[in-house]
């Protein structure tokens, strides 16, 4: 099964290999968090975010290039099923694209391999 997602609108479903896709919450605690007198932890939980590292198949050069577009705004809407809900959401996130290395292997197109992408919510 692939992991389905659209970035800004476009769908980049089949950008992305199935089993290259590590997803882990990150915890944004305040100010409060910390050790009590006692020895006690004290956690001020402000947030659970959603993080994503996503591993690209090798894809043609136009869909990089597409993706790359979306990819250099600081922010991104992204449509996919959480993880933590099991619903379908948007998500403003914070994306990161790796460079790729261009192949020429097939028909004489151009294919960008060995690329990845990470997300994290705003």
């Amino acid at each position: 099964m692939r992991f389905n997602i659209k970035i800004n609108g476009k769908d980049f479903s089949t950008a992305f290999n199935k089993w290259g896709i590590s997803y882990y919450p990150v915890r944004v605690e305040g100010p409060n968090s910390g050790v009590s007198q006692g020895g006690s932890t004290i956690v001020d939980l402000v947030k659970v975010k959603d993080h994503f590292d996503l591993t690209g198949n090798g894809v043609p050069e136009d869909v990089y290039l597409a993706l790359a577009v979306e990819c250099s705004l600081p922010y991104v809407t992204a449509e996919y099923i959480r993880p933590r809900s099991g619903k379908k959401e948007s998500v403003q996130m914070i994306p990161t694209l790796s460079a790729a290395a261009r192949t020429p292997v097939r028909e004489g197109v151009l294919y960008c391999e060995g690329w990845a992408l990470t997300l994290e919510e705003k």
